[in-house]
């Protein structure tokens, strides 16, 4: 799951990429959008949902594997999406009970779930946290994602959240005003999955064509990057299977 205390660090373009790059004939991905009133995953693949995760908040109890796959949209890679409802005033009718219920279907069909959180920290963060077995943290190099992610690391220390399966991307990295990676490292004293030169001409681009920068020919710098990630990733995941 990629997950951040505070809106405008990168975590939908990340989950998108990450998502498009795991994917394979092999070991297909599912991309789920559980920021449930504004999910912005669609736009970032330029697909238009006909169905969302709302399909599935009356019928908790007869959700199986084909009921939940019926309501994923094909993007033109292969990869599927469980869409955000399209009305952010029906949110509230996806409980933490239908979420856990959709995963656990979707993890019995695909190798790869991926969750693009919301910011909130509510009992529906708590379940994804829970069933989670590698949790992305991103943040950007100045003051206020450093508050919140201090704030949100406490929280997940109090929910007993295993630390191992927590790692940090710092995004946007590279402008002259902002703190260097080492002094957010030292602030936090954690260490960094990885960093992610900062690059909005390529990222505004990449959102608004609805083409994801992976899916490029020739990808840029930070493509190349978003490409080294899910090598690490790949990495972390066969570790812990390893040692499971």
């Amino acid at each position: 799951m990629v997950y951040s205390g505070k809106g405008g660090v990168g975590c939908t373009f990340l989950a998108t990429n990450l998502a498009l790059s795991l994917h394979n004939r092999e070991t297909p991905a599912v991309l789920v959008d559980a920021d449930l009133q504004f999910g912005d995953i669609p736009v970032f693949l330029n697909m238009h949902p006909r169905y969302t995760i709302y399909e599935l908040a009356d019928i908790t109890a007869d959700l199986d594997q084909v009921v939940v796959e019926d309501t994923l949209l094909h993007h033109q890679s292969g990869l599927k999406v469980l869409a955000a409802p399209n009305q952010p005033e029906v949110a509230d009718a996806i409980t933490p009970e239908v979420m856990h219920r959709a995963l656990d279907n979707l993890r019995g069909s695909f190798p790869y779930v991926l969750i693009d959180m919301a910011t909130d920290l509510n009992d529906l963060a708590v379940e994804i946290f829970e069933m989670a077995d590698l949790i992305l943290m991103v943040m950007t190099p100045d003051i206020p994602s450093i508050k919140n992610m201090t704030h949100v690391l406490d929280v997940m220390y109090k929910l007993q959240v295993p630390s191992e399966k927590v790692e940090i991307v710092l995004n946007m990295v590279g402008q002259r005003e902002d703190l260097t990676p080492r002094q957010v490292e030292a602030t936090l004293h954690m260490p960094f999955m990885a960093q992610l030169p900062y690059d909005k001409p390529s990222v505004k681009r990449s959102i608004n064509r609805g083409e994801p920068l992976v899916l490029e020919t020739r990808p840029g710098p930070l493509g190349q990057h978003l490409i080294q990630l899910v090598g690490v990733v790949k990495e972390w995941l066969i570790g812990e299977v390893e040692v499971a």
